[in-house]
């Protein structure tokens, strides 16, 4: 393994200067980091600095968007569980390489990295007796209220995901657009096959 590397003096830099950056890397991105470098008009250290400037700002600015859209907390939260469900999938589907890339297609690792979230949500978990809110009682359709109250996060979740399968809320189109068709027919024919089974169950007994 090669040496880890030293950390540079935060009391003794000099606003400006540079310092040595030490590193080798692959043929392939060697010619990607030259050809970058003649289009902009860089030398290649500079494209080199240039691109580990705008990945550190790029950065910042999805934590940002995100606490900005779900608060500091959940923004955490999420950035959490997308870190460690990123490191569990490609390190369960690194046999073969391909399924380090694409874990998420990867029945085994795409499992371990949902119980790696599992884990995460379960450290998370607030203290205390879990209370369902609300008086009981029997709604229309004949489901009772401590049914509806005792699912009500899966029943959102089918909810949600109907929606999203559907194509009709634009409010959705996001998620589809991050998706993309190979995850999205996913959905539709999870959907497809058990969208209703639950509440169907629930509503016969």
């Amino acid at each position: 393994m090669p040496p880890r590397a030293g950390r540079t003096s935060r009391t003794r830099t000099k606003p400006g200067k540079r310092y040595p950056l030490n590193m080798r890397t692959t043929a392939e991105i060697r010619r990607l980091l030259e050809d970058a470098a003649k289009t902009s008009d860089r030398s290649l250290v500079q494209e080199v600095e240039f691109r580990l400037e705008n990945s550190f700002r790029e950065e910042r600015l999805v934590t940002d968007a995100l606490a900005l859209a779900y608060g500091p907390e959940l923004a955490g939260i999420l950035l959490l569980l997308g870190d460690e469900m990123s490191k569990t999938g490609r390190s369960a589907g690194f046999f073969p390489l391909k399924g380090a890339r694409n874990w998420w297609d990867n029945p085994y690792a795409y499992d371990q990295a949902a119980k790696a979230a599992a884990y995460v949500l379960e450290a998370l978990r607030p203290e205390g007796e879990i209370v369902l809110p609300g008086p009981s009682g029997t709604l229309p359709s004949g489901l009772s209220m401590q049914t509806v109250r005792e699912h009500y996060g899966t029943w959102s979740a089918r909810g949600t995901l109907n929606d999203v399968a559907s194509n009709d809320l634009r409010e959705h189109d996001r998620v589809r657009r991050q998706l993309g068709e190979h995850l999205l027919n996913r959905i539709k024919n999870f959907m497809a096959a058990n969208g209703n089974a639950e509440v169907d169950q629930h509503h016969e007994s």
